[in-house]
């Protein structure tokens, strides 16, 4: 986290004072809560990335057919349907909620998957995979 946070908050070349040059802003991730992080592409590289960075293997991995939400937690647990959307939209705030959900058959979408990993920071981390 302290990474992301240089990234946006150097005062030559962050992210915020770049964007400010532009006449555009971007506000750093707050520290305290997790951070999404969004994959883009449905090919096994994502899977493997997703892997590689909560170090452990996932059920998910191989799935390129929906959005994937891998986060940490005990269960180990893969949820479909309601479940799964309901993890989603936990995570995207009541905004990004109300926008998925607006989408019809959004249920039948999402796979949700929790791991339990202390690799990378992990557990400050939620991954989502998208097709």
């Amino acid at each position: 986290l302290k990474t992301i946070s240089d990234l946006h908050n150097d005062s030559l070349n962050g992210l915020c004072q770049l964007a400010s040059a532009l006449g555009g802003s971007v506000r750093c991730p707050h520290p305290s809560k997790k951070l999404n992080v969004l994959l883009l592409g449905g090919s096994k590289a994502s899977g493997k990335l997703t892997e590689h960075f909560c170090g452990t293997k996932t059920k998910t991995a191989e799935r390129s057919d929906c959005f994937a939400l891998v986060r940490g937690g005990a269960s180990k647990r893969v949820g479909t349907g309601e479940d799964a959307l309901s993890a989603l939209c936990e995570c995207l705030g009541r905004e990004g909620a109300e926008a998925l959900r607006a989408f019809k058959g959004a249920d039948r979408a999402v796979v949700h998957e929790e791991v339990e990993a202390d690799k990378n920071d992990f557990v400050l981390v939620n991954l989502v995979r998208a097709p």
